[in-house]
């Protein structure tokens, strides 16, 4: 026998097999541990029926794993912190149910192969860095989650859209850093913070969309959170901006146009500095009542002395 599953709870602790698809779905196992933890020979895993927790670690640096299916009871509830990190070769994991209640941190980290993910988790959180380095991920589908942490997509060169979920309220540092195909983005209305450079290098965004309204809650936008989208031409401001902070657009050279459809905050962005430095194409900033002269924005948010 090739699995050793202990009887209290039901959990797989070691696997002495040679197989390149381990097939589980009839074993009792509710919990896999990191038993197979840098078995380069395994290609493809039938996890059991049952299956409730993944731990930390379980197939991590399985560098030829390409396929796992996650359970057909969707009584998965846990994948551990780098569960699959540095499976360059995971291709397909199928649908993440929305069982889970919990993804670790760095959980699909570096799955150079992975090209699509469908998550119906019910996570509040998207952990840091859970799909950093996905080069080849083209395609996100999030559907419950109110943060998106630091480094989540950092890398992903190749992701070209993105669903945020309507619910998502804060997206920290460097979430989405240097996805340079990312073309597209809109911002759910309920989102009141985005972090520093968490678009930083997106340099292929072209359409930036903000769904905020007199409805939703300040929206602070931090340093370099937009700095090098250099596909960027123009950026609507939604109602409730509340904050811009030092180099949020920094060097989007070819942003020619920005509007803010409500100044009901204009004396606090007039405090900031250099918002859009760098932005040589931008000529044109306006406001419902054109509250500060247009020479002072331009001199201090775009063209400010040395």
């Amino acid at each position: 026998m090739n699995f050793t599953i202990t009887d209290k709870d039901h959990k797989l602790v070691s696997y002495s097999g040679q197989a390149t698809e381990v097939n589980m779905v009839n074993e009792p196992a509710e919990i896999i541990s990191d038993c197979f933890e840098g078995q380069s020979w395994i290609k493809f895993v039938k996890l059991p029926t049952c299956v409730k927790e993944l731990e930390d670690d379980c197939f991590h640096h399985c560098e030829n794993l390409t396929g796992i299916t996650l359970g057909t009871r969707h009584e998965l509830t846990k994948i551990g912190n780098s569960a699959f990190y540095g499976c360059t070769k995971l291709n397909y994991t199928g649908i993440i149910p929305d069982s889970v209640e919990k993804i670790g941190d760095n959980a699909f980290r570096e799955c150079q192969s992975l090209t699509n993910v469908w998550c119906e988790a019910n996570i509040q959180t998207v952990p840091s860095s859970c799909w950093e380095g996905c080069v080849s991920l083209n395609d996100v589908e999030l559907f419950n989650a109110e943060t998106i942490s630091g480094f989540a997509f950092h890398n992903c060169k190749n992701l070209k859209a993105i669903n945020l979920p309507n619910n998502l309220i804060r997206i920290y540092s460097q979430a989405f850093l240097d996805c340079e195909s990312l073309t597209h983005i809109t911002i759910p209305a309920k989102v009141n913070y985005i972090g520093t450079s968490v678009f930083n290098g997106c340099r292929s965004l072209h359409t930036l969309e903000f769904m905020g309204d007199d409805n939703s809650g300040g929206l602070a936008i931090c340093e370099y959170a937009f700095a090098g989208c250099n596909a960027l031409t123009e950026v609507n401001f939604p109602k409730n901006i509340a904050e811009i902070r030092r180099g949020a657009f920094m060097n989007c050279h070819n942003l020619e146009r920005v509007s803010f459809g409500d100044d009901r905050n204009i004396n606090i962005l007039s405090e900031c500095d250099k918002i859009f430095f760098g932005c040589e194409k931008l000529a044109e900033i306006d406001f419902p009542s054109f509250a500060l002269k247009k020479d002072l924005i331009l001199r201090k948010w775009v063209k400010v002395d040395k």
